[in-house]
């Protein structure tokens, strides 16, 4: 495995531990769709939580983390999944730092 591989597994189980201790259950890590790869899915109250997670060492260029064509595959797969659960879903961005918290936002809010 390569650096930003390890580095990139190494958030998600972050999130994923972060989110499980919230009560959170992990139902899908790195699930492909035809369009789209999802990160992390999870479910908890009815609801699910379609993450997508980014390492950042430098919050300066956080913008830049998530790609328009990245978004647009990410607002595809939400779409899929609307089209087969009645529960409420949420498509969030993880941002996580070296050493901090965990940023959750909203993909709809970035860009």
């Amino acid at each position: 495995m390569y650096y930003e591989h390890v580095k990139g597994l190494d958030s998600e189980l972050k999130v994923i531990r972060f989110l499980q201790a919230q009560g959170w259950q992990l139902l899908q890590h790195r699930f492909k769709t035809k369009l789209a790869e999802v990160d992390l899915i999870l479910q908890k109250d009815g609801c699910l939580r379609i993450l997508e997670v980014k390492s950042i060492s430098n919050w300066d260029f956080v913008s830049y983390r998530l790609s328009k064509k990245q978004k647009e595959r990410l607002v595809r797969a939400y779409h899929y999944f609307q089209q087969r659960y009645t529960q409420d879903i949420l498509l969030e961005l993880a941002l996580v730092p070296i050493e901090g918290e965990i940023l959750f936002i909203d993909i709809e809010n970035v860009y």
